[in-house]
């Protein structure tokens, strides 16, 4: 069960009757943080199973744990970094040792957390689409899911292989990102006629910030002139973040 604030996200666990308060902690401990995933892979479309591995449950409060997401078509991880324990209450019962305990993520990790997981479903979608077009290279060995050959998951790949034209409003209501990103279509095909072209919705790390991507395969080949057509047009501000090309339509 997660409960929401505006800097932390809290769950709460509770543990089965144990024969030891430190057995009830460790049970209601377990119980918070797992809570917590469930919480960020209930957003993941496709879910099948999500896993939290650590190796420290025992011993008490970890700093990090990893999360695994399991769905129908891949798999992906990420860490849940900086949970704490903000309160705990242990009762003696006939039954044994009840701990309910309540832990607390900052709401930056968890959203990072979150925007992971989505971008990487946004990733497997992106190379699904170029796959199809004989574009995009094999998935490595293991388990199926596996991201692309050389690549550490699917996010790395598209970060590596292709153009990302992300677009957000300066000035919501002047234009929206969604018209402008239509718009780069058909700009791109003009620019590069053999431009395969897709579509995606990208995640910030702040939940306020989508951004409306449209996603060309090979870097090498069009990035840098992409670059300068955009910034000969003269209708955006430009900045990057990691690989991609953010646009901000100016307004006048």
């Amino acid at each position: 069960m997660g409960l929401y604030s505006s800097s932390t996200v809290y769950s709460v666990g509770v543990s089965q009757p144990s024969p030891t308060e430190q057995a009830a902690f460790t049970n209601a401990w377990r119980n918070a943080v797992q809570n917590l995933a469930y919480a960020i892979g209930t957003h993941f479309q496709g879910q099948t199973e999500v896993v939290l591995q650590s190796e420290g449950w025992s011993s008490g409060i970890e700093d990090a744990y990893t999360l695994s997401v399991e769905t129908a078509s891949f798999s992906a991880g990420v860490r849940l970094s900086r949970v704490r324990e903000a309160a705990r209450k242990i009762e003696r019962q006939d039954e044994g040792y009840i701990a309910r305990i309540l832990a607390a993520m900052p709401r930056e990790d968890y959203n990072k957390a979150l925007s992971y997981l989505e971008n990487e479903a946004a990733a497997f979608r992106t190379y699904g689409f170029f796959a199809q077009k004989g574009q995009a290279p094999a998935v490595g060995p293991g388990k199926p899911g596996a991201a692309p050959a050389g690549f550490e998951d699917y996010s790395a790949w598209l970060q590596s292989s292709c153009v990302i034209i992300a677009v957000e409003d300066a000035q919501p209501g002047a234009q929206t990102a969604v018209q402008i990103a239509e718009q780069l279509d058909l700009f791109i095909k003009k620019v590069y006629r053999s431009a395969a072209v897709f579509a995606e919705i990208l995640k910030a790390d702040s939940p306020a910030r989508t951004y409306h991507a449209r996603i060309v395969y090979g870097a090498a080949r069009y990035y840098d002139g992409l670059l300068r057509a955009l910034q000969n047009t003269g209708l955006f501000s430009i900045r990057r973040e990691n690989s991609m090309l953010v646009l901000v339509h100016c307004v006048n």
